[in-house]
């Protein structure tokens, strides 16, 4: 009689080890970067509607850094995995300047990404590998905004992630897989082909958050696949709400008929205010208030020629909008199956 194996035991003897589930400073600075990009106004530990001037600040300045429209700056996760420190809690080869071969983009795979965000990554690589003024603004970003996660780092937020790894380690002796460890922690069951895939490579970790963005995050890296989540995943639905005051505040500049038509008028021919009153044959008083919402959904932009200011359409905001509003709502049916398969799916 042939000797019967009991799959569950091959199973386990098969595996190439439990992916590890460590801190990382790398993970907790890209979530910022994407937490700060989505509109949020409170990131990691601070309070609800609470912004100071400097996190303001930094959020303009991660949204202004690339002119594509892809969320958070991914490359971060890139050249951590590159310099050995995507898991651990030492950012310090991260903070530096890096040697440009660092920022390669040959060797990317990135298939976790959309095309379009895969595309628009690798070209951020390739201008940081070849422009040093570039890089050192770059690694300047990544110094404040880890100044701006520090304090709360080390008071709390590393405390709670190394809870939950202990506690997710503890899982993993008696659970068949990393599916089965996350579950009751997060619903990441769309990554799930992903993750057992991974995993069964041996190229699977996971990095817990203390920056809470309300979002799971898979990347595709060079050496492995990183998941990323939140430590505190009941928040979930708050940072949900929260986000979505944020876009629905913006969606709203686009409910009044008056404002959609100006935006069609302005995304064929620039206007001046006296211009577009003219046209719709409205007051200026009314045309500028109009135009006050437009600029705080920062639809549009002024540019000054010749003594007056010509405003126009900024398409890449409002396809950033349309982009946004689709993933929130249509996750699974979004362009390329969401417009960053990297994760932009709720906790």
């Amino acid at each position: 009689m042939p000797v019967i194996a009991d799959p569950a035991a091959d199973s386990r003897l098969e595996r190439v080890g439990d992916p590890p589930i460590l801190p990382s400073a790398a993970m907790e600075l890209y979530s910022l970067t994407f937490a700060l990009q989505n509109g949020y106004e409170r990131h990691g530990l601070s309070a609800p509607g609470r912004p100071s001037r400097r996190s303001r600040a930094l959020a303009q300045r991660v949204l202004d850094f690339w002119p594509d429209a892809t969320v958070g700056l991914g490359e971060i996760l890139v050249v951590a995995d590159r310099l050995g420190v995507l898991l651990g809690t030492n950012p310090a080869p991260l903070l530096a300047m890096a040697p440009a071969e660092v920022f390669a983009p040959k060797g990317v795979a990135l298939a976790s990404e959309a095309l379009q965000d895969r595309e628009a990554l690798l070209a951020r690589l390739d201008r940081l590998r070849h422009d040093s003024g570039l890089r050192r603004r770059w690694v300047a970003l990544l110094n404040d905004l880890w100044r701006e996660i520090l304090p709360g780092w080390e008071s709390e937020g590393l405390h709670r992630v190394e809870a939950v790894t202990e506690r997710l380690r503890a899982r993993q002796s008696i659970a068949s897989g990393t599916i089965e460890v996350l579950r009751g922690h997060l619903n990441c069951n769309k990554f799930d082909q992903e993750l057992q895939s991974a995993e069964e490579l041996g190229r699977l970790a996971l990095a817990p958050s203390s920056v809470s963005t309300g979002w799971v995050l898979l990347f595709d890296l060079p050496s492995t696949w990183v998941l990323g989540f939140s430590v505190d995943p009941q928040r979930g639905a708050q940072d949900l709400r929260h986000h979505a005051e944020k876009l629905a505040a913006r969606v709203k500049a686009l409910s009044d008929p008056t404002r959609l038509a100006m935006l069609s008028h302005l995304a064929a021919q620039p206007a001046t205010i006296t211009e577009l009153a003219d046209a719709f044959e409205l007051a200026q008083p009314t045309v500028s208030t109009h135009f006050r919402i437009l600029r705080e959904a920062a639809l549009v932009n002024g540019v000054r020629q010749h003594g007056r200011t010509l405003y126009a359409v900024d398409g890449d905001r409002v396809r950033g909008l349309l982009a946004e509003l689709n993933t929130a709502l249509l996750p699974s049916l979004s362009p390329a199956k969401s417009a960053a398969k990297s994760g932009e799916y709720p906790a």
